[in-house]
């Protein structure tokens, strides 16, 4: 094991309280991680975790990173042991893991692929949260829950994935959740984006020009053609909750500056620690923070945000209803390109 390793797990450990949102004091009550023996062997045993894409993921470092960013922030609006909470796109499972351990009555993670909802499985076995965590297969334009049947909804980093049908999973999102929604997704309108090629303006353009464009600067294994989405469509398909977070689902800059330092998964083993905000990064986004949290909304790289059902439960004649008229903020071009490579990275 490498000293960074040890590092990561020594902080993932630290016997401190992980207080995301300042309001989480009363409801997480110092969350620590701090896996046995056991638990992680039961981990490694996990047949298709190792092995698989994700496996040089630290397993506390992981649920430290979820507990920070996001379960944290559920824990300060609601208290977890009284929620049914669903995810959506989870992937090995870690944010309802991270949820279930934090103690959430009873978390569903749905996921598409039946391979990595079997390994998520496993894993809530050996964390020995099986008995309120569950992960089905199935995808999020047609999720198999009632209308209104779950408290808070947690869709991270999945709507670009879903080749343009983003709209009608968001109305299903929207049409299950009861109080929480918290989204987070690349921005449309940034004109470079991580999840991806990482190539100036690739994302904005045919997908055959997109292939070409990737081929020819030899960045074709990055090339998903994900389909973006724009803040307004997100605001559109959520119409029935209001964006109550100020800056990427905190309330703002300084409590989102609060999670750092933190293990930042899916970077593989080169990048995987974030010790914390510097430079231009950190002054630009102190700078957009100054805004309120609809303009941060629009302008940030991601589009990140919690919102909260603001009027009664959907009827079934209003989902063809006409969108209500959202107010956008004009940007521009230039705006976007200055500081573009600055400010982005795959946690922000």
């Amino acid at each position: 094991m490498s000293n960074s390793d040890v590092q990561l797990i020594a902080l993932a450990r630290e016997d401190v309280s992980i207080n995301c949102c300042g309001a989480c004091d009363a409801t997480t009550s110092d969350v620590r991680y701090q896996l046995s023996p056991e638990q992680l062997k039961a981990i490694d045993a996990v047949p298709g975790f190792r092995d698989g894409p994700y496996g040089f993921l630290e397993p506390i470092g992981t649920l430290a990173y979820f507990q920070k960013k996001y379960v944290a922030c559920l824990s300060a609006l609601r208290n977890l042991n009284e929620l049914t909470v669903a995810d959506c796109g989870s992937g090995y499972g870690w944010n309802a893991l991270a949820l279930g351990l934090g103690g959430a009555k009873r978390v569903l993670g749905f996921d598409f692929n039946p391979q990595a909802v079997q390994v998520a499985n496993g894993l809530a076995r050996a964390l020995r949260v099986d008995d309120r965590v569950e992960f089905r297969h199935a995808s999020i334009t047609e999720l198999p829950l009632e209308p209104l049947s779950v408290d808070a909804f947690f869709c991270i980093e999945t709507l670009e994935h879903l080749f343009g049908k983003a709209p009608q999973a968001l109305r299903e999102v929207a049409r299950a959740t009861r109080d929480v929604i918290l989204v987070t997704t690349p921005n449309k309108w940034f004109p470079m984006i991580a999840h991806d090629t990482r190539l100036p303006f690739a994302h904005w353009l045919p997908k055959g020009l997109r292939d070409v464009y990737a081929r020819a600067l030899r960045r074709e294994e990055d090339n998903e053609n994900n389909v973006f989405v724009s803040p307004r469509e997100i605001i559109r398909g959520l119409r029935d909750f209001r964006l109550t977070s100020r800056f990427l689902g905190f309330p703002s800059f300084s409590e989102y500056a609060k999670i750092y330092p933190h293990y930042l998964p899916y970077m593989g083993r080169r990048k995987s620690m974030t010790r914390d905000l510097r430079g231009s990064k950190r002054a630009g986004y102190r700078v957009l923070a100054g805004f309120g949290g609809q303009a941060c909304f629009h302008l940030l790289p991601s589009l990140t945000g919690i919102f909260r059902r603001a009027v009664g439960p959907p009827r079934e004649s209003r989902r063809s209803a006409v969108p209500a008229i959202v107010v956008s903020f004009p940007i521009t071009a230039t705006s976007f390109m200055q500081g573009a490579g600055r400010f982005h990275s795959a946690d922000s």
